[in-house]
């Protein structure tokens, strides 16, 4: 039968004794089983298994309970980082920058009107007999109507620009979005593996205290030194401390989780991708982030943005016409007494004829900048090719290191189960025994470790393709 752990250290946390099967066959020491996975435990009564099975399965109820998956950590570390919603409000600002320079089509009307005192000495009271000037309240209002004719396309392209530049911050809450799931996956995966190396830990630490008891057995029975002892213990004493260490570095990934999620971590478990979300070929991923990558289309965004401002640096060397009506209304104005009213069409054109050389500094100084937004784009595209091709890379070597160091720590696994049968019958030293174990520790972390960088690996491809937040099915 198997045989169940009954004893916690309430100050570190560790557990004294663990759950053995049956099936070894070497010999027994003060009442306790042992197994070739290397576990020991006292045996005890049918009731005391029965309340620890209870409290257990209440325990898992609860850990399910707060299960939380990597999709719903990057959903809510979206919904509530600063720089997300920083470039959701640049967006939202860049799309009325383009009703502000589509205006510019529309009618543009003008109402002023005014009362007041006013002294008026010109040619019409110079007329009136003993008065050289003329002292009267003054009442007027004016409408005007100004309809673009023709501007050289300056509208228009102010326009387009605008609109490009609000696609290159659409783009921008993409990135934001890409940016912070990367986080996630990062903060998510280093909690999992901190859990599953303080495992492999508290497993060490059982596996050297079966050792340190069963050679405490053998130096009662005279048949093995104080000294192995002593060593035993010191090794015992190695893995609390190797334990420590890994809780504390466990409780740091915790806190750094709580806050680039915004939430603390509940029960996590390795995610896995979907089938297909990951290309099979460089060609294919690069591919891929030509058409999705959201830093590279912001990049393109901003380029057509530039050509664009650059065009409408040619508008001050044609005429702007413009329909114009103007309705006035008056009464006493200019110092003749009476009404005074008016009303006008007309087709107006204006053209500056000279500014000094300001527009044509301003036409070269645009199209620079169309130049350097070239330039950025093309450097944007150059380093997304550069880290597509090195994610790659590092995806294919991680995966290939993880089948070695399977079959090493299965092989060290199988050494240790030898090694202890032959300790036992006297044909193994304790120093090798012990030398075996520190050996599956460090391979099964070294595995935990590769599994979890690849698992990395495959994410920050999806993000550097730029589909990372689509292929966790989030909705932007």
């Amino acid at each position: 039968m198997f045989v169940q752990k009954i004893r916690v250290n309430a100050r570190s946390g560790v557990s004294e004794n663990f759950v053995i099967g049956p099936g070894y066959r070497g010999g027994a020491v003060q009442g306790c089983n042992f197994d070739r996975g290397g576990y020991v435990a006292p045996a005890f009564s049918r009731k005391a298994s029965v309340l620890l099975a209870g409290t257990f399965l209440s325990l898992l109820s609860l850990s399910g309970a707060s299960a939380q998956s990597l999709s719903v950590s990057v959903e809510t570390a979206i919904s509530s980082r600063p720089v997300v919603e920083a470039a959701r409000s640049r967006h939202q600002a860049a799309v009325e920058r383009i009703d502000a320079e589509r205006s510019g089509f529309l009618p543009q009307v003008d109402v002023s009107a005014g009362t007041g005192y006013e002294v008026s000495n010109n040619s019409s009271t110079g007329t009136v007999p003993g008065h050289g000037s003329e002292d009267l309240t003054r009442y007027d209002a004016s409408v005007s109507v100004s309809q673009l004719l023709f501007d050289n396309g300056g509208t228009r392209a102010r326009t387009d620009a605008a609109r490009f530049s609000a696609e290159a911050e659409e783009h921008g809450i993409l990135s934001a979005e890409e940016r912070v799931a990367v986080d996630v996956t990062r903060v998510y995966l280093s909690v999992v593996l901190s859990e599953r190396i303080l495992q492999r830990a508290n497993e060490n630490l059982a596996s050297l205290q079966r050792i340190a008891r069963l050679v405490d057995a053998q130096v009662s029975a005279g048949k093995a030194r104080q000294a192995d002892s002593v060593q035993a213990r010191a090794r015992v004493a190695a893995a609390r401390e190797e334990i420590a260490r890994r809780q504390r570095d466990l409780a740091e990934r915790r806190g750094q989780f709580t806050e680039i999620v915004g939430r603390a971590p509940g029960s996590l478990s390795q995610p896995r991708l979907g089938a297909g979300a990951l290309p099979k070929t460089v060609d294919q991923a690069l591919g891929l982030a030509q058409n999705v990558n959201p830093f590279l289309r912001s990049a393109v965004s901003r380029e057509r943005a530039a050509e664009a401002r650059a065009k409408a640096a040619d508008e001050p060397f044609l005429p702007r016409v413009t329909f114009d009506l103007v309705g006035n209304v008056g009464e006493n104005a200019g110092g003749v007494r009476g009404v005074d009213n008016s009303a006008s069409a007309q087709v107006r054109l204006r053209f500056p004829l000279y500014t000094g050389g300001r527009d044509t500094a301003e036409r070269r100084r645009a199209v620079e900048l169309a130049g350097v937004a070239q330039y950025e784009r093309g450097e944007v595209a150059r380093e997304v090719r550069e880290a597509i091709r090195r994610s790659f890379a590092r995806l294919q070597g991680d995966r290939l290191r993880v089948p070695p160091l399977v079959e090493q720590a299965e092989d060290n696994r199988k050494v240790v189960s030898a090694y202890l049968a032959q300790f036992e019958l006297g044909r193994r030293s304790l120093f090798d025994l012990l030398d075996a174990q520190s050996d599956l520790f460090r391979a099964q972390v070294s595995l935990e470790e590769v599994r979890i960088v690849a698992l990395q690996d495959e994410y920050e491809l999806l993000a550097t393709i730029g589909t990372l937040v689509e292929s966790l099915q989030i909705a932007s």
